[in-house]
């Protein structure tokens, strides 16, 4: 069974936006063996949520809960800028899927890339990126906003490129 865990959290000083949310979400779920869900962000910054996605294991669902509210501790402390930030969760919740089918959606922020990021998953430079960008033969997926783009669009498109080019994409293994 896997379980959808969420923590919200007060934090001061705010984070920087979005991009360091889905950073820091990123780095909670690597260290938590969870997949990143979502994440969103009070228009202030200073309150965060992070929802992950982690096989349920014996045991209560508190220690589960347990061991996100750790890692957060831990990841947003080593983080350069908020050493000595104070975070104060403000709401720790567990659901099983039968929870969340019945759970109205909520919004979230999608997890994205920008330019240099996107050019890392091809394994090019800028400029390449920028080639690539311009060729709308290719289908190179549109972005968001300006240089910012949808994480699951650029990884699909590393993917499909690479299997063009009969190669295996950064994002794969």
């Amino acid at each position: 069974m896997t379980l959808t865990l969420t923590m919200s959290a007060d934090i001061d000083p705010p984070l920087a936006g979005p991009q360091a949310a889905q950073q820091l979400g990123r780095e909670i779920a690597r260290r938590s063996d969870a997949q990143l869900a979502g994440t969103s962000l009070s228009p202030d910054h200073g309150r965060v949520s992070w929802t992950v996605l982690r096989p349920r294991s014996e045991g209560a669902y508190s220690y589960p809960l347990l061991e996100l509210e750790r890692t957060v501790h831990a990841v947003v402390r080593e983080t350069e800028g908020w050493e000595g930030a104070l975070i104060r969760p403000t709401e720790l919740r567990v659901l099983t899927a039968d929870d969340v089918d019945d759970r109205p959606d909520e919004p979230s922020i999608p997890d994205l890339v920008g330019v240099d990021e996107f050019a890392e998953l091809l394994g090019v430079n800028r400029a390449r990126f920028y080639q690539l960008r311009d060729r709308p033969d290719l289908g190179f997926p549109g972005p968001v906003a300006r240089g910012v783009y949808l994480r699951a669009s650029a990884e699909q498109y590393a993917q499909d490129r690479a299997r063009r080019l009969g190669r295996q994409a950064a994002t794969e293994g």
